[in-house]
């Protein structure tokens, strides 16, 4: 089997402070990481990461994690920059990954499937969105989503003026 994970400590600028990401794209790093770990040190790793998904009353879910890591780790075009579990910022490649969950679960194929063909050859992505479909399926009725960033919250203050138009600046724009 050819080893398709490498961890990556080098900062990139298409990075994001996990804690930031959706409770849906946390787990999926978290199992992603920890599955590579587990990978790398000849553990089973649904074993190490069933307390995480009973947890969050997701168990169901651990086959397809278990699929698709398996898939990826055979059948990926290039190695997938992957951080250590501990790490608090994403790699590149993360990123795409939970891109790529959120469109599925988005209903956005087309923008899926163009994620998913950047990392799996052909057909390939096809079944790689098949998986991240049904893994999102076993999220969702557990309140588990891609789509909630944590980044984004709204301010209310009675001090702004509302339907006002914004200043000019002074080159006219």
């Amino acid at each position: 089997m050819r080893q398709t994970y490498r961890f990556d400590q080098q900062p990139c600028s298409n990075t994001m402070r996990v804690q930031h990401l959706s409770a849906g794209a946390q787990l999926l790093l978290i199992s992603v990481r920890q599955w590579t770990l587990s990978f790398q040190g000849k553990e089973c790793a649904c074993c190490v990461l069933r307390p995480l998904y009973r947890h969050h009353r997701a168990e169901a879910a651990l086959p397809v994690i278990n699929e698709l890591m398996c898939f990826a780790s055979t059948t990926g075009m290039r190695q997938l920059a992957i951080r250590t579990p501990d790490d608090d910022l994403t790699t590149a490649d993360e990123m795409q990954l939970t891109r790529m969950f959120r469109a599925v679960e988005q209903g956005d194929a087309e923008l899926g499937y163009r994620l998913a063909e950047d990392l799996f050859p052909g057909s390939l992505a096809t079944t790689f969105f098949r998986i991240a479909r049904a893994y999102i399926d076993f999220l969702s009725p557990v309140g588990l989503s891609f789509n909630d960033s944590r980044r984004l919250h709204l301010v209310v203050s009675n001090d702004l003026p509302l339907n006002e138009e914004c200043p000019k600046a002074e080159d006219g724009s």
